[in-house]
């Protein structure tokens, strides 16, 4: 599970850069592609975070660490649960904590440890094969060995599932605390550095069993990592350029919406802000058709 709060590059400038222009009709249903994708991926993470602030109140001592947590809505869970799995100490996985969400898997309606940890059931099964599965095949090609796993509720007619191996963000805490802006308040933070991949992200696409990868997609270009301070800058551009795809990818409107920093992405059809999860074109380099 994601190490900070959730999920970046050369800080160059104020956030408040020209107007958008339209996006040339080839590019639209990529463009809204992304938009839906990040919408469900920004909705699942928080979700994740959220609820794992909560299991420290509940954790006992012995309590293995959680592996990793389900998203998921099934007949018996409409409204959509989560189950955070751990280690059985036989060997194996239980889930030890659990909950129940509302609004589209947005927000927890309850939390509790199980006094009696139970077996993966049904659905929870193929979500966590998914998981195991992508990590297998994204042996290769890695931008940074601590993956943040994050698996798509069912959404396909085909009941197949769309998997993002997100790399981590490292963050290296320095000794002294500091003021940090946010919004029209001010909070105290410790200092330090934070190390983002900013391309390199991929999608795997896998079968409803969650035991094959039916297709392996790489949203953006070979790896690049930043250095940023983790605390300052924030409402920052932070310029990025990636001239092996046509736009940003959800993760990276994922790590914006999240993390609340902003991106100037220039790829080869253009210039692109990404601020607060939302995408628009600013620059339009297509060829004149």
């Amino acid at each position: 599970m994601r190490a900070v709060g959730a999920l970046a590059l050369l800080v160059i400038g104020c956030a408040h850069g020209p107007r958008s222009v339209p996006v040339p009709p080839d590019l639209q249903p990529e463009v809204e592609r992304v938009r839906r994708a990040a919408t469900r991926l920004v909705a699942l993470e928080r979700l994740q975070a959220s609820a794992a602030r909560l299991v420290p109140a509940q954790r006992r001592g012995a309590d293995p660490p959680v592996l990793g947590m389900i998203a998921l809505r099934t007949s018996w869970a409409p409204s959509g649960s989560v189950a955070f799995v751990v280690q059985r100490p036989e060997g194996g996985l239980q889930v030890l904590y659990e909950a129940r969400v509302l609004d589209e898997l947005r927000s927890i309606a309850g939390f509790r440890r199980l006094g009696d940890p139970r077996p993966l059931v049904a659905e929870e099964q193929e979500i966590w094969q998914a998981r195991e599965t992508v990590l297998a095949a994204f042996v290769e090609g890695r931008c940074a060995e601590q993956l943040d796993v994050l698996v798509l509720p069912r959404e396909a007619p085909d009941s197949s599932f769309d998997v993002y191996p997100l790399p981590a963000p490292r963050v290296r805490w320095a000794g002294a605390q500091v003021m940090v802006k946010r919004g029209t308040y001010m909070e105290v933070s410790r200092d330090g550095s934070m190390e983002l991949v900013v391309t390199g992200h991929q999608r795997f696409h896998v079968s409803p069993d969650g035991k094959r990868v039916l297709e392996r997609v790489a949203l953006s270009g070979e790896c690049q990592v930043r250095s940023l301070d983790h605390v300052r800058g924030n409402g920052d551009v932070i310029e990025l350029m990636d001239r092996s795809v046509d736009l940003p990818n959800e993760a990276q409107l994922l790590e914006s919406a999240v993390l609340g920093w902003n991106f100037r992405i220039t790829s080869r059809r253009g210039v692109w802000e990404v601020s607060a999860g939302e995408l628009s074109l600013v620059s339009d380099s297509s060829p004149a058709r």
